[in-house]
């Protein structure tokens, strides 16, 4: 056997493949809009009106743990070799969707629906975001409630307890969090008003399987035009889904492992005593 062929396969076999798979889903529905008038005497009736400049916004980001770094007596994975796709569209109606060079993250956002699909297996980080801003105009004395429904599911599992060479412990985990966030906003900065929905998973070390499921999760936001005449908002929604599953550790080796790295070893100094000496 060549030498370098049988260095290689000794320290090949001091690693662990974790076959372990975080997976995360976020879809939001449309807006339903839901007006009140604050004033009936005026005689004007309540009204929402897009103005169809709609802006929407994809990214899908892919990483890959680079080694594990100290942090307050632990070893935390580090992250690294980071590669981002982005789309941007602003005619309404359209489309926008992105998927990551690897396959990992796809997102997509079609008007005001939202999705977002991400799997992250042993040493990737991956995340997706979606958004959308689009203007609208309320009458006068109205108010407006905006409201989605989410869905979000988020599954993790698998991550052993492994030994290291130096004893050291090591933070293993897997998990995703889903977050969503609307803003409601004037161009003059007279008015602000926002909401989130946020949900989260981590699965600690030790722990088969974890899952977090919530078909149903409300978003809303209520504002007023209170004042006499019609009044322009813009409306920001974002949402986020991210997940990671921690790289594996390298093991203690067995007495064959060890064997064969010092066989590699020993091989390599036979070699070199033979070298020609200059």
């Amino acid at each position: 056997m060549k030498l370098q062929y049988l260095l290689a396969a000794g320290l090949a076999s001091l690693a662990i493949d974790a076959g372990a798979v975080t997976t995360a889903h976020l879809r939001t529905s449309s807006w339903a809009v839901a007006l009140e008038d604050l004033d009936s005497a005026d005689g004007v009736g309540p009204s929402l009106s897009w103005l169809g400049n709609q802006d929407l916004v994809s990214q899908a980001m892919e990483g890959r743990q680079t080694g594990w770094t100290p942090f307050f007596g632990l070893m935390v994975p580090t992250y690294g070799d980071y590669a981002q796709v982005q789309q941007v569209t602003a005619a309404p109606g359209t489309l926008s969707t992105v998927t990551s060079a690897q396959g990992l993250v796809t997102s997509t956002a079609t008007n005001d629906v939202f999705e977002i699909d991400l799997k992250a297996h042993a040493g990737e980080t991956v995340s997706g975001s979606v958004q959308r801003m689009e203007s609208f105009t309320v009458s006068a004395h109205t108010q407006v409630t905006l409201s989605t429904v989410i869905s979000t599911a988020i599954t993790a599992g698998d991550v052993p307890w492994t030994s290291s060479p130096d004893l050291s412990f090591y933070y293993q985990s897997a998990g995703a969090s889903i977050s969503s966030m609307v803003y409601v906003f004037t161009s003059d900065g007279t008015f602000s008003q926002q909401s989130s929905y946020a949900a989260s998973l981590l699965l600690p070390a030790g722990v088969d399987h974890a899952e977090a499921i919530d078909p149903n999760g409300l978003m809303s936001i209520t504002f007023a035009n209170d004042t006499d005449a019609d009044r322009t908002f813009t409306l920001q929604h974002q949402a986020y889904a991210g997940g990671n599953q921690s790289g594996a550790l390298p093991a203690v080796p067995e007495p064959s492992s060890w064997g064969l790295l010092v066989a590699g070893l020993l091989a390599l100094g036979v070699a070199r005593r033979r070298m020609p000496r200059l």
